[in-house]
């Protein structure tokens, strides 16, 4: 497992969050993704009840209210209704989340891939991700053990689609482009 020191990421790499609830937390990770080298940086966390969807909706906007984010309405044996029900609330609460449905073994074999690849680094202050990822394991019928694992969740949902869907902060990408319009041209070259 690759823990990162914690770095200053370039604001105009793009970014995504996951979310996962279970019967009582609601999980959150965020990334943000390095389309050069295909590589994940998870560089937040959080865990809370899961009747406080309001409190992690603010959590979720202040750190990147433009980002996109992932949700899995069909996890943990969810009713599709009740799965509907979750994302309406985020949708009310001003976050744009895409409902994905994800299998738990092929998203914990992509987050196996990314590591073994270097491609998912891990910032060293997501204790919480830490802890359950060491925790994570499979039953003696080689199923995946369902317990305490939101954060290993949503890192299923960001390593199998956080990519396709990560969007940089649209007025970061205006005032780089400010910065590089602002630069004079070199007299011998022209560029």
């Amino acid at each position: 497992m690759d823990a990162t020191d914690h770095f200053k990421l370039p604001k105009f790499w793009p970014r995504v969050w996951a979310l996962d609830v279970d019967h009582a937390r609601a999980s959150v990770l965020w990334a943000a993704h390095d389309r050069e080298s295909d590589t994940l940086y998870v560089y937040a966390e959080l865990v809370m009840p899961r009747h406080e969807l309001a409190l992690v909706a603010d959590a979720i906007k202040k750190r990147a209210s433009w980002a996109p984010g992932l949700f899995d309405h069909l996890a943990r044996g969810r009713a599709p209704q009740s799965g509907q029900m979750i994302i309406e609330a985020m949708l009310d609460l001003h976050l744009d989340v895409f409902a994905m449905q994800v299998d738990p073994d092929a998203g914990a074999a992509e987050v196996a891939r990314r590591l073994a690849t270097k491609r998912l680094k891990v910032f060293s202050t997501c204790n919480e991700w830490l802890s359950q990822y060491r925790a994570y394991r499979r039953n003696k019928d080689g199923d995946l053990v369902e317990e305490s694992d939101g954060l290993m969740r949503a890192m299923d949902l960001l390593a199998l689609s956080g990519p396709q869907i990560a969007m940089a902060d649209v007025e970061t990408l205006r005032n780089v482009d400010d910065d590089w319009a602002g630069q004079s041209r070199c007299d011998v070259t022209g560029y």
